[in-house]
């Protein structure tokens, strides 16, 4: 009984709770990215449903270490992957400490203080070859608006390590078509900061300007053949097709930020560099790709040490 502030807490339906912390994540002065969002909602909602199924209460209550890890085991149990199931407990524990008892303070203590985090061993992720994007680029062989619009896309993923939405949302005002210099990236976190595409990606981006639609206000870089801009579940139809017609299963919008760091830090550029051109808060998963680099390069010079 102690961890309540006041034992009626303990009653709060979690749904309720739930509903006001995405709304506390959206109206923050730096409001939480619609990405994670998402992912905090839909992992809160994948836990009262799992109370629901166990006959629990759905309140504030149940949200106790032993029924969490009923709720992992359950996961498990039905072959979710580790690194899913990590991301949703880290939701739940960061809705439990950051909101529930540091926020709210309706609890003494973090309910899920007792519960570790869940560390998934690292996979690395194997980036596209040099001969692979060449393929990537050359699927989009057509002469179609969607074609020309798709080459220039993914050329400015390849070329920048942006992430998705970060290169969605560019205003048109802020690419220099000339020098290839982009001023203005709404960055996770509502940071702003600055990018530059190389000749190469300029190239494709050219190609798709001369038959982009022509709009009238705040526009959007990238846009749909009717002038609305392009959207973010639009771009994974693109991804879903350009998998089909290229033949690398493996492919998928995340992959070329991992190839764009993996290629910086292999070229020579320190971690502190990578760190500010994926846009990084920390240091810490810039040095994840540094530890892929290392493994590679490790496993490749292998027959020069051999002794046979």
């Amino acid at each position: 009984s102690t961890v309540w502030v006041e034992q009626a807490y303990a009653e709060e339906p979690l749904d309720r709770l739930r509903r006001d912390y995405v709304d506390y994540l959206r109206g923050r002065a730096q409001p939480t990215s619609p990405d994670t969002v998402i992912k905090y909602n839909a992992s809160l909602l994948a836990f009262i449903r799992f109370l629901d199924r166990q006959g629990e209460e759905q309140v504030l209550g149940s949200v106790t270490p032993g029924l969490v890890n009923a709720w992992v085991n359950e996961q498990r149990s039905i072959g979710r992957s580790e690194d899913g199931i990590a991301s949703r407990l880290g939701s739940l524990k960061v809705f439990s400490s950051k909101y529930i008892y540091k926020h709210l303070e309706l609890t003494t203590r973090d309910l899920l203080v007792k519960v570790p985090r869940i560390s998934p061993p690292d996979k690395p992720a194997q980036p596209l070859t040099e001969a692979e994007i060449e393929r990537v680029i050359d699927t989009f062989d057509r002469t179609s608006f969607e074609d020309i619009r798709n080459r220039a896309l993914v050329a400015c993923y390849i070329a920048t390590g942006l992430r998705l939405r970060e290169i969605l949302e560019l205003p048109m005002a802020s690419l220099d078509r000339v020098t290839g210099d982009i001023t203005f990236i709404r960055a996770k976190g509502n940071r702003e900061r600055c990018a530059k595409l190389s000749p190469g990606a300029m190239k494709h981006i050219k190609l798709y300007l001369r038959v982009r639609p022509a709009t009238s206000g705040d526009e959007r870089l990238w846009l749909q053949c009717n002038g609305r801009p392009l959207t973010y579940w639009g771009a994974h139809s693109i991804m879903k097709r350009l998998r089909d017609r290229c033949g690398i299963a493996r492919i998928h919008w995340h992959l070329f930020r991992h190839g764009f760091a993996q290629h910086a830090l292999r070229s020579g550029a320190d971690v502190g560099t990578v760190q500010e051109m994926l846009g990084h808060t920390t240091n810490v998963m810039t040095r994840r790709y540094l530890g892929q680099v290392k493994q590679t390069e490790a496993a490749r010079r292998m027959p020069r040490y051999s002794p046979l």
